[in-house]
C-alpha cells in the first residue's frame, strides 16, 4: 500500500525532526514525518512517578561492545529526547568549530559560529529559553526570551563552594519556562523534568515544533517503524518503507527526504538501506556511515553535607559552570567540559550515578539522599574512527532488522579530561562545606553525536554543509550524527540550530531539490 507523494518525508520527530517538519511546512511545503514511538499527552501520560516514567519511556534494543561499552538512553516518542531531557540549552563556543586548527586534534567543522549564530537565536526564541547572559566563557550576546529559574538549594550550595576557588557559577538556559509563553504554562518547581513535563513548561519539541508544524498542513504519524529505503535507477531516493501502527508494511513516496533518527538509528537505517546501486548502505560512498560515533565525556559528583541540603526540590538543573571548557596545556589533555548542578530521583541515582558500588555503600548513599548536593559533568569526546555503529551480523529485532551495534572504548584524552573533572568537582564540593565527596563514572549517555559527519570533501564526510548527502541529491541527514567534533556541553541546541538552517536552505532551494 503506497501514501500519496509529499514533497518532504522526514523519518524521526525528536529533537530535529520536529524542528523540520516545522519549518519546511511553514515554507510552503507538503511535509509527513514519521517516529517509531507513541505520541504523548503530558495531561494523561504524564505522572510525577520515576517509576511510571522508567515503563513508559521505551528504551531501545541495543548491543553494546567495546572496551567500554556505555549503555545508551534512547526516547522512543513524538518529541525524542527532548520529552525526558534536562533542558539545558548550550550553545557551543566559537572554537567548537575550530579544533584542528587550535588544537591539532579531531577535525574543523565546515561551518563556523557565526554561521550558526541566527539560528540559536531563532531556536531560542521558538522554545522560550531561559538564562542570563553574563556567562564571560560564552560569545557576546543579546538576552534570552525569558529571565533565569530562581535556584534550588543544590545549586546555591554549588554556587558558593565555585566562588571560593574563583571560578564563575551562572545560571544554565533552560528550555523551561520562566513565565507564561506562547500559550504555555510556567515551570512550577515539582523537580520531575526527567520524567516528562505535566506542565508544559518544559519546551520539548512534541510540544513547541509539532503543533505549529501542523497548524501549517504537515502530518504526523506515530508508531511508525522505519525499514530501509529505496531508491530508483538514478540513484535518487524513491520511497521510505516501514510498519504502520497496525504491523502492515507501507511505502511513503516523497521528492526529497529527511532522515533524523539520531546517531545510532540514522546510520542503522541507512546501512540497512542496501541496493545495487549503494551495496554498502545509502550515502555510504565513503565508508564514514557509522563511523566517529562520540558522545560527552560523563561523570557525576556528590558531595555529602552534615545538614539537608533537599536537591530533589526545585528545579534538578540549575547552574552551569564553564572555566574548564577551553583547552589548557597545563592540565595534560585538550578541549575541556561544562559542569551542571543536577539531581534526580533515588532510582535514577541508585541505578545511573551508583551503580559501580553495593551492600554498605550503596544503602549508607541512599539513607543520606536528602544530604548530598551534586554535580554532573559533560566533557569533550574526541572523535575516534573505531567507535562505530553498525548492524550486528546475528541479533534483529522482531521485523528482522537488524540490531544496532555500539562499539566504544575510551581514548586517553577523555581518561585524563574525566578524572581532572571529578577532581575540580570534589574540590568545589569540599570548598562549600561538603564532608564527604563521591565521584561517579555515569557510564551512560543520551547525548549522541557523529557517524555521519559534515564536510566538504565527499570521501571524508557524509553530508554537506547543509546536510545534504553527497552521495543522493535527494536525501538530508540532519541530527547529531552530522556533527563532526562532540564538544564540552550539551548539544541538543545546536541539533535544532542545523535543523532550522537545514530548513531554510531546503524552502529556498526548493526549486532546485524538488525536481
Amino acid at each position: 500500500m503506497a501514501e500519496r507523494e509529499v514533497d518532504v518525508c522526514i523519518i524521526g520527530c525528536g529533537a530535529a525532526g520536529a524542528v523540520l517538519a516545522k519549518e519546511c511546512a511553514e515554507g510552503g511545503l507538503s511535509v509527513i514525518a514519521f517516529d517509531e514511538g507513541p505520541r504523548y499527552d503530558p495531561f494523561r501520560d504524564f505522572r510525577n512517578d520515576e517509576l511510571y516514567a522508567m515503563k513508559i519511556f521505551d528504551r531501545a534494543r541495543i548491543v553494546l561492545d567495546g572496551d567500554d561499552p556505555i549503555k545508551i538512553f534512547m526516547v522512543k516518542a513524538v518529541g525524542g529526547g527532548t520529552v525526558h531531557y534536562s533542558a539545558i540549552s548550550l550553545r557551543f563556543h566559537e572554537s567548537d568549530f575550530r579544533v584542528r586548527s587550535l588544537d591539532g586534534v579531531a577535525e574543523d567543522w565546515p561551518i563556523t559560529y557565526k554561521d550558526l549564530e541566527p539560528y540559536y537565536d531563532r531556536v531560542e526564541r521558538t522554545l522560550g529559553v531561559a538564562g542570563s547572559n553574563i556567562n564571560p566563557f560564552d560569545v557576546p550576546r543579546g538576552p534570552y526570551p525569558l529571565p533565569p529559574h530562581e535556584l534550588n538549594t543544590n545549586s546555591q550550595v554549588i554556587a558558593r563552594g565555585a566562588r571560593k576557588l574563583g571560578l564563575h557559577p551562572v545560571p544554565a538556559p533552560l528550555a523551561i519556562l520562566s513565565r507564561p509563553y506562547d500559550g504555555r504554562f510556567p515551570c512550577n518547581q515539582c523537580g520531575f523534568c526527567f520524567e516528562g513535563c505535566q506542565m508544559t513548561a518544559k519546551s520539548s519539541t512534541d510540544l513547541v515544533y509539532v503543533p505549529k508544524a501542523e497548524a501549517h498542513g504537515a502530518v504526523i504519524r506515530p508508531r511508525c517503524k522505519g525499514l530501509r529505503l529505496e531508491v530508483n535507477k538514478r540513484g535518487l531516493v524513491e520511497a521510505f518503507i516501514y510498519i504502520d501502527e497496525r504491523g502492515r508494511e507501507q511505502r511513503q513516496k516523497a521528492k526529497l527526504f529527511i532522515v533524523a533518527c539520531n546517531a545510532v538509528n540514522t546510520p542503522r537505517l541507512l546501512l540497512n538501506s542496501t541496493s545495487n546501486l549503494f551495496p554498502q548502505g545509502l550515502a555510504n560512498s565513503s565508508g564514514l556511515v557509522g563511523k566517529y560515533f562520540m558522545h560527552n565525556t560523563v561523570a557525576a559528583v556528590f558531595g555529602r553535607f552534615e545538614h539537608k541540603i533537599n536537591s530533589y526540590k526545585g528545579l534538578p538543573q540549575g547552574l552551569i559552570i564553564q572555566d574548564f571548557y577551553e583547552t589548557d596545556p597545563r592540565r595534560g589533555f585538550v578541549r575541556g567540559y561544562t559542569m551542571e548542578t543536577f539531581y534526580a530521583g533515588p532510582i535514577t541515582l541508585a541505578n545511573g550515578f551508583m551503580g559501580h558500588v553495593w551492600g554498605d555503600e550503596l544503602m549508607d548513599f541512599m539513607r543520606g539522599y536528602a544530604y548530598y548536593a551534586a554535580l554532573f559533568l559533560s566533557g569533550e569526546d574526541l572523535p575516534n574512527e573505531k567507535n562505530t555503529v553498525t548492524l550486528d551480523p546475528d541479533l534483529k529485532d522482531e521485523h528482522g532488522m537488524p540490531l544496532p551495534r555500539v562499539t566504544y572504548s575510551y581514548g586517553e584524552n577523555e581518561i585524563k579530561l574525566r578524572a581532572h573533572s571529578i577532581q575540580m568537582a570534589e574540590a568545589i564540593m569540599r570548598a562549600a562545606g561538603a564532608v564527604k565527596t563521591i565521584g561517579s563514572p555515569a557510564r551512560g549517555t543520551a547525548h549522541l553525536m557523529g557517524t555521519c559527519r559534515m564536510g566538504t570533501d565527499p570521501s571524508r564526510s557524509v553530508v554537506n554543509p547543509f546536510c545534504q548527502s553527497h552521495d543522493v541529491k535527494n536525501l538530508f541527514i540532519c541530527d547529531g550524527s552530522v556533527f563532526v567534533t562532540s564538544t564540552g556541553g550539551n548539544p541538543t541546541l545546536t541539533i535544532q540550530a542545523l535543523a532550522t538552517r537545514t530548513a531554510d536552505y531546503i524552502v529556498h532551494e526548493k526549486a532546485n531539490l524538488l525536481t
